[in-house]
């Protein structure tokens, strides 16, 4: 198991905030979809590693949804990277619930 000490996560944290980690349009990790990896990153890091909290992933959209989509809480944050468009009112399109 690695062991990790406070201070080597905060340094992490340091570093990362000045590093771009993008993969496409939005930045892993970025918790609260602000494009940044700050504070509210490294708290939830904190409660990750500790078991306070789950990991989470985050939700990206874009697009076209042609299909009934259900978004739930437990796939927040639901970012949307692009245009996003809901293929008509049901029965013939789609629903966004």
């Amino acid at each position: 198991m690695l062991r990790v000490r406070f201070f080597q996560l905060i340094l992490i944290f340091l570093i990362m905030s000045s590093v771009s980690l993008s993969w496409g349009s939005s930045l892993w990790g970025d918790i609260n979809g602000d494009e940044k990896i700050g504070l509210e990153e490294a708290v939830y890091a904190l409660q990750v590693v500790s078991g306070v909290k789950t990991a989470r992933v985050n939700a990206t959209h874009k697009g076209t949804i042609d299909m009934d989509e259900i978004w739930t809480p437990e796939g927040n944050p639901h970012i949307i990277t692009g245009d996003l468009t809901v293929a008509g009112p049901a029965p013939n399109g789609a629903t966004l619930t």
